[in-house]
């Protein structure tokens, strides 16, 4: 999953059931990886280098302008999610904080991945995790993906507005 949708869902459904954004935050963290067991797409990056294996547990990051990229590319993607949420903050002001609090758990499991390409040593640990429960099976075509992405951040927009 992408990450506008993975802080969508983090922030909605932390807010669905609970009011307390630490506890909010660790439901994020659970939706995250709920998600990423259903087979979806995900863009690429083009500055992760995969050393002549196939093995994930070996792949790293390579700074330059792919590498730019890439950060304009996740930035645009995270600042859409960011942006949904904080329409839905400043809708319903009482629950701001869950929904912040949500949306950082949806995506922590990809900031760690994200650091452990850059350091693998400190963060594999987090990196088999999130590998453990990701889906084998994938969303081959980009449009079917992000359709899929963008209907199930909506149907989350939808029963979170019903809920409230």
């Amino acid at each position: 999953m992408v990450l506008s949708t993975h802080s969508v869902i983090g922030a909605t459904t932390a807010t669905i059931l609970t009011r307390d954004p630490a506890l909010g935050f660790l439901v994020g963290v659970a939706s995250h990886f709920l998600l990423d067991m259903v087979p979806h797409w995900d863009y690429t990056l083009a500055s992760k280098r995969d050393p002549g294996t196939d093995d994930v547990q070996h792949k790293t990051m390579v700074f330059g302008r792919a590498f730019l990229f890439d950060c304009v590319k996740m930035g645009f993607d995270f600042g859409l999610g960011i942006a949904v949420v904080s329409v839905l903050a400043f809708s319903e002001p009482s629950v701001a904080w869950v929904l912040v609090a949500g949306l950082w758990g949806g995506v922590l499991p990809d900031i760690l991945q994200f650091c452990y390409f850059r350091a693998p040593r400190v963060f594999g640990w987090a990196q088999m995790i999130h590998e453990s429960v990701h889906s084998r099976f994938e969303i081959v075509r980009a449009t079917d993906g992000i359709f899929a992405q963008a209907l199930l951040s909506l149907a989350a927009v939808m029963i979170w507005a019903g809920g409230i």
